[in-house]
């Protein structure tokens, strides 16, 4: 069964952990914010490229958002995903 972890770390601002793996009905996919100890809860795609985009969206869209809120001007990082 293939997964796939990547983190997303930006600053003092943001730490995500993104996660996908396959499942008998399907790709999923989910994301933990470590710095609130919350986790989106998971969610199916059609496969597993679209799992990791569908997360790397979810990501960047609450990276900003929390960057925005600190007044920050650091930048998003690429997110490199690594097989767990």
């Amino acid at each position: 069964m293939a997964r796939f972890e990547a983190p997303l770390i930006i600053g003092d601002h943001v730490h995500l952990v993104l996660r996908t793996w396959d499942t008998a009905v399907g790709a999923t996919w989910s994301i933990d914010d470590i710095k609130t100890g919350t986790s989106r809860e998971p969610a199916y795609a059609g496969d597993m490229n679209e799992a990791k985009e569908v997360a790397v969206a979810f990501a960047k869209a609450h990276a900003h958002h929390v960057l925005s809120r600190a007044d920050s001007t650091e930048q998003i990082p690429a997110v490199t995903w690594h097989a767990i």
